[in-house]
Parts: structure tokens; C-alpha cells; sequence
């Protein structure tokens, strides 16, 4: 299997798409991926740039609060947000999933880590936050219709769903599956890729469907999952001190960087730390990573 596995990674790695998801990492750095920029173009829309540079509709949209639409921004450049700070150290091994970034990490060993947009749970049916791990995985998986959504289906559209639905073009699990140890929360494909990214599922994950295909590869029964909604993230690269801020999944969380910092002082780094910038980071809220200060020594 670990061979298999360092040879299907082997190849993703040469592909444009997984080049811009699979990273080499390290324990000093905490920093992954590139900004890259896109000039828009005559029939782009918000789910069709997403898509091709494999990032979520709502990070897209936070990372370029200054452009509402498309359609009258032709010829200006997009940020894209394919830049990322890695989740805490002692959460680096099998899958992460950052519900307030709408984002999934798998790490592979201790040096590689893949990394892809998710659409989560909505209002009224939120993901849960849990420590578990990868109790199966299925090709082609069957959706046995929960009964609450049945009734929500009901009530909102007038139409019973079915008890289940098999295999196929009209099941929103799409051709991949994998189950977790949290009763009834999937990471999944979907019948309907433009909603990744977004807030719209009742408790699962959702995955572009060439995503969850590789994923599906690549981990293993009993690989740990964290589901976390962790809305700042503190990280060094190259001797910088990097804040990446998003909006929190669930409200009423404060603001913690400060404390961040105070600890990071207290386990022994030597950090100079410019408050203007990170003020300016909390004012954009872009969830894009900015450097805020220094650390002289770590």
C-alpha cells in the first residue's frame, strides 16, 4: 500500500492541478503554495475560476472583497488564493478539515501534505467539530436518505425522496466516499461541483469530484480526521511571522492572535510584531496569509 502510495503521489505531482495542491513541507515552515493571479476574462464566472485553479467559491470571493462582479470587472486581476498556512503541529497527520476555511488537508507522511477546497454544512445544519478517524471508504456508495432530510426535502420542495438512491448521476455523493467515526458525517463527491467551496450541505463534505478520486487513493482505514473551525492561523516561513484571518464558521468567536503571539513568546521565540499590520489583516478578513512581523530566532 505505502508503495502504491508514493507512486500514485509521484504522479499527481506532475499534473498542472495537482502541482498547485500537493506540497513539500517541513517542521520549521509553516507556509505552503503560491499566489497566483487571474485577468478576467468574457464569460468567467466566480465557480468556473474556482475551479480551474481548484480553490473555493468563498475564498475566491473573501480574497477579492473590492470586485462584486464579474461581468463589469473585465480586464481586472483576481487574487488567487492558493496560498496557505498549514493547521496546528500536533493536528499534522491524516485529514484536517478547516470548516471556517472551507478547506481539507491530508497529510501524507511528515514532509507531504495535499490540500483542496470543500463546501460544508449550512445554517440550521452545521459540520460538526469532532476528533475521530476513516472508518471505510466506497466506490460507487449508495445514499441512504437520512429522514430529517426527507422531511426538510419534503416540507421545503413538496417531494419525497426515496429511501435511497443507488449509484449514478442523481446521487449528491458522487463516485467516492469516504466515512468517518462521527455517525452519518461523509467526505464525499457531489452531483453538483459549482456549490464546493460554499455553505450548503447537511453536516458532510463535499469535494470537486476529481478531488475526492484522489483523496479516495491516497488515505488509509483508521487515518485520523479533526474537524476544526479554527479562523486565525499563525505560521513562520523564512524567518517571517505569517496571520491568516477568515471569517469564523460559527459566531461569537474572539479574536485570538494576540494570545497567539503571547504564546509563541512564552515557548521561546524572539518575535517583533508590527500591530499596524495586523490590524490590517483582522480590517480584510481575506483569509489570504500576510506576513505581520519577524522571529529572530525559533
Amino acid at each position: 500500500m505505502l508503495r502504491l502510495k508514493t507512486i500514485f503521489l509521484a504522479l499527481i505531482m506532475m499534473t498542472g492541478f495537482a502541482e498547485a495542491a500537493t506540497y513539500r513541507y517541513n517542521g520549521r515552515d509553516d507556509l505552503i503554495g503560491k499566489l497566483q493571479y487571474h485577468r478576467i476574462q468574457r464569460n468567467d464566472s466566480w465557480e468556473s475560476i474556482a475551479y480551474y485553479y481548484d480553490v473555493g467559491y468563498l475564498e475566491l470571493r473573501r480574497a477579492n472583497p473590492q470586485i462584486s462582479s464579474l461581468s463589469k470587472a473585465r480586464g481586472k486581476v483576481l487574487l488567487i488564493p492558493t496560498q496557505h498556512l498549514l493547521p496546528e503541529k500536533a493536528l499534522r497527520k491524516g485529514i484536517v478539515v478547516n470548516l471556517s476555511e472551507k478547506r481539507l488537508y491530508y497529510f501524507v507522511d511528515d514532509y507531504t501534505v495535499v490540500t483542496y477546497p470543500v463546501a460544508v454544512g449550512r445554517a440550521g445544519w452545521r459540520s460538526p467539530t469532532f476528533s475521530g478517524y476513516v472508518s471505510r471508504t466506497k466506490i460507487g456508495p449508495t445514499w441512504r436518505v437520512p429522514k430529517s432530510i426527507a422531511a426538510y426535502h419534503y416540507k421545503k420542495h413538496g417531494e419525497h425522496l426515496p429511501e435511497s438512491i443507488p449509484p449514478g448521476p442523481d446521487n449528491p455523493l458522487g463516485n467516492y466516499a469516504i466515512y468517518t467515526s462521527k455517525a452519518r458525517i461523509l467526505i464525499h463527491g457531489t452531483n453538483n461541483e459549482a456549490l464546493i467551496g460554499k455553505e450548503v450541505s447537511s453536516g458532510c463534505i463535499r469535494m470537486f469530484n476529481r478531488n475526492i478520486a484522489e483523496l479516495h487513493s491516497l488515505v488509509n482505514i483508521k487515518d485520523p480526521v479533526h474537524f476544526i473551525t479554527t479562523d486565525e492561523k499563525v505560521g513562520i516561513n523564512h524567518g517571517y511571522l505569517y496571520y491568516e484571518k477568515t471569517k469564523p464558521y460559527r459566531s461569537g468567536d474572539r479574536v485570538e492572535i494576540y494570545d497567539i503571539i503571547n504564546q509563541m513568546s512564552n515557548d521561546g521565540y524572539n518575535i517583533s510584531v508590527d500591530r499596524d499590520l495586523v490590524k490590517e489583516a483582522l480590517n480584510k478578513n481575506t483569509g489570504v496569509p500576510m506576513a505581520i512581523g519577524v522571529v529572530h530566532s525559533y
